[in-house]
């Protein structure tokens, strides 16, 4: 092996780095969602009433859709710094390599 092949194998190979390198691709895959909307949560409730009195039917059913609506730009602020982040751990990963 070359001194050049050593040197990106032992790169690859090191634990501290790796480790650097996972860190890094979170930030990056937590850049990639930024800024999207909450997903939608739709909720299905049921309630049975003990209660004698209430007659024939005493259940009530209920459904309920909630959803985000953004209307402040506080979607770009978060797209901003999590591409902040994401450059920072990977000149970190960089330097780490470099050492």
């Amino acid at each position: 092996l070359s001194n050049e092949e050593v040197e990106r194998i032992g790169l690859l190979l090191n634990p501290e780095l790796h480790l650097a390198r996972l860190e890094a691709g979170v930030a990056v895959a937590s850049a990639q969602e930024a800024g999207r909307w909450a997903d939608p949560v739709l909720s299905l409730d049921a309630l049975r009433i003990l209660d004698p009195e209430v007659g024939q039917n005493p259940r009530l059913y209920g459904a309920g859709l909630s959803f985000t609506l953004p209307l402040s730009g506080r979607l770009e602020v978060e797209k901003s710094g999590a591409n902040a982040r994401k450059a920072a751990a990977l000149v970190e990963v960089w330097k780490s390599e470099q050492q």
